[in-house]
């Protein structure tokens, strides 16, 4: 092997390393899929100068032009092109392929967009259709007082908690929080003549009366044998409750089931930030006891056929705290939470409370 071929490999070899070198460099690149894209590209680049770098040099490499041999002008000219023809040719096949694969690049980006686009539109819709359903609740008290929208739910709180206190009280522990808080939502969801689909009732159990719960029966005709206390109480909210839950569901599950590949995990966090940002510590205790009572049992599922994480997952009742339960639940205790938490990239502490944090 000869001095010159020794060159030609020693160049070779000196362009693989610098690949390789800058190849590692731009591996530290966080998004993986975006890495490869460029990666590719810049390896065509590469590629491509180096076969035309190589091809100026090839006729001194590959021919004896410069041993000291004369040739006339033609063959001097056939050398030359018979030499640096093949690697300009390679190049500008590699060429052609990275305009190709750019314009692929920049049609797949349009395509991405539109979809971001199409996505922002339909959840800022959602989201302004949430509100809205909200701003209608209503809630009424014997004098007319009205409380609307959030000022209602806490409202809706005060009364699912009052039922829930009254039944434990009665209950005489015959009965475990569980079935107590389902008996509660019942009474509350339904109203109180949900057993024989009269949802219609303007009555409450007074402090002072005592009884003991030993059936269904029992619970209904005691909450019906006292005095009024407002038109709303005890007479069922599923009319709008299960409108606003079936909704919400609705928007969470659109964003979680877009696919990460256009919309990451993190953005779908950011997006249910500010869903979650419309919901009152109120109205999210309420959600959660929808769930725990079984009525929105999909929104944390783990089922072998369904499989819905998006009080975990994507931390829909983040702000809760122990504080505003009044069954005795402690959160760090839920079975279902106990399961490892989806979390954001980058992100050291992503608990699933804020009172975690």
């Amino acid at each position: 092997m000869n001095i010159n071929n020794l060159i030609l490999i020693f160049l070779i070899l000196i362009l693989i390393i610098i690949l390789l070198i800058i190849l590692n460099i731009k591996g530290l690149v966080e998004n993986v899929n975006e890495s490869i894209k460029k990666n590719w590209t810049f390896i065509g680049v590469l590629l491509g100068i180096s076969f035309i770098f190589i091809s100026l040099f090839s006729p001194y490499f590959l021919t004896n032009i410069l041993s000291g041999k004369e040739l006339n002008p033609n063959e001097i000219g056939d050398t030359i092109g018979g030499t640096m023809g093949p690697f300009v040719g390679i190049a500008g096949v590699i060429f052609t392929f990275l305009a190709f694969y750019m314009q692929k690049l920049a049609n797949d980006e349009i395509k991405n967009q539109f979809i971001i686009q199409k996505f922002e539109s339909q959840f800022y819709e959602m989201l302004k259709l949430h509100k809205e359903n909200v701003n209608e609740v209503k809630y009424i008290e014997e004098n007319d007082k009205t409380f609307t929208g959030r000022r209602a739910f806490e409202e809706l709180y005060s009364e699912l908690k009052h039922i829930y206190k009254h039944i434990e009280r009665l209950s005489r522990d015959n009965l475990d929080n569980n079935s107590i808080l389902k008996k509660s939502y019942l009474i509350f969801f339904f109203g109180i003549r949900s057993k024989q689909n009269q949802l219609n009732c303007q009555y409450k159990n007074g402090l002072d009366i005592e009884g003991t719960i030993t059936a269904d029966d029992n619970i209904y005709l005691f909450f019906t044998q006292n005095k009024p206390m407002n038109i709303s109480y005890c007479s069922g909210h599923s009319n709008y409750l299960a409108h606003i839950y079936r909704h919400l569901y609705l928007t969470v599950k659109f964003v979680a089931d877009e696919d990460e590949k256009i919309i990451s995990y993190k953005e779908k966090r950011k997006y249910l930030r500010i869903l979650r940002a419309q919901l009152s510590n109120f109205e999210q205790a309420l959600l959660f006891y929808n769930w725990k009572a079984g009525f929105g049992e999909k929104w944390e599922q783990n089922d072998k056929s369904k499989v819905n994480n998006f009080f975990t997952d994507y931390r829909m009742i983040h702000n809760l705290n122990n504080e505003m339960l009044f069954d005795n639940t402690i959160l760090e205790d839920v079975e279902e939470f106990k399961r490892s938490l989806k979390k954001e990239s980058g992100k050291e502490n992503d608990p699933l409370f804020e009172f975690q944090d």
